[in-house]
């Protein structure tokens, strides 16, 4: 549609952006490669088509941005966030890693943050929007009520001007070593929460 200059994806109330992937329907994938190949193909669908989209697409994190969540929000155009918004890859807590291009997406667009990147992925740090935004990851507005009218503002700023996407390999330095989740920890870990 033509009239349509661009979209702005943000979670419903204060409370979150994206939580991720309903983590109860991977129980019903466990050893069935097929299922989880068609799981993991029907999310990259999203992400491909934001990837390839033509008009601006903006995220605006009005709260937590938990793994798969995290993932859209980094394959948008430009990211705005409330200071209240928390940002986090809790994937390692269930002894997987983001499957939809949280390993190599944050790297490639922000280079610079390598190091927090690296402990989000190992460690499940969260981090909040002004850690993000220190780093270029994301813009802060004041509060929840300027969120909507940020996010539309940059979506007009980004028409005809769209970033092209960054491709290619990703350099990523040596991380930090850290101890290995034994299998008994994740369950435990899961357990727990």
């Amino acid at each position: 549609d033509a009239a349509t200059a661009g979209f702005v994806l943000t979670g419903y109330g204060p409370r979150a952006f994206c939580a991720g992937a309903d983590i109860g329907r991977f129980r019903a994938m466990l050893g069935d490669a097929n299922a989880s190949r068609q799981y993991a193909r029907a999310c990259s669908r999203l992400l491909i088509a934001l990837d390839r989209a033509e008009k601006p697409v903006v995220a605006a994190l009005n709260g937590l941005a938990l793994g798969g969540g995290l993932e859209l929000a980094f394959r948008c155009h430009r990211i705005v966030a409330t200071r209240q918004a928390k940002l986090q890859f809790p994937e390692i807590g269930l002894g997987i890693v983001p499957g939809i291009g949280g390993i190599a997406v944050p790297y490639r667009r922000w280079p610079q943050a390598a190091e927090l990147f690296h402990r989000m992925l190992q460690q499940a740090e969260r981090i909040d929007a002004q850690t993000a935004a220190h780093y270029g990851v994301l813009e802060l507005c004041e509060d929840l009520t300027d969120l909507i009218p940020s996010a539309v503002a940059r979506v007009h700023a980004l028409v005809g001007r769209l970033p092209a996407p960054v491709v290619g390999p990703v350099r990523i330095s040596a991380p930090p070593s850290i101890p290995a989740v034994s299998v008994d920890g994740a369950r435990l870990s899961v357990a727990v929460r």
